[in-house]
């Protein structure tokens, strides 16, 4: 647990010892966990690709899973538009993201 929750504070202690690291977000999909097996994450990444997770200890299967790296690509929670998280007008409300505030709305039951 001393890892859990700490992904992007190790990678950015690791970063500071190996500047040629880069940080990556995204997913490490953890197959010990079945009932939730997709953990939003971040790790590090070599100039050749090769992966450095600080903190792969939090995780059952120790690096073993896989990494899913976020390409930026949202979907509205409530018309399903497609988009990318810089786009504008988008706004984002926990893990959901919406492509106007009509939808945000419609969403959470104000419209």
């Amino acid at each position: 647990m001393e890892f859990r929750g700490r992904c992007q504070e190790l990678c950015a202690v690791t970063m500071a010892e190996d500047p040629t690291l880069t940080l990556v977000r995204g997913h490490y999909f953890e197959r010990m966990w079945p009932s939730e097996p997709m953990q939003a994450h971040w790790w590090c990444k070599k100039p050749d690709g090769t992966i450095v997770d600080p903190s792969c200890r939090q995780f059952p299967s120790n690096v073993t899973g896989k990494y899913i790296e976020f390409d930026g690509r949202i979907e509205c929670a409530e018309c399903g538009k497609e988009g990318h998280e810089n786009d504008d007008g988008w706004s984002f409300e926990s893990r959901y993201a919406f492509c106007c505030h009509r939808c945000h709305g419609r969403f959470v039951g104000v419209f």
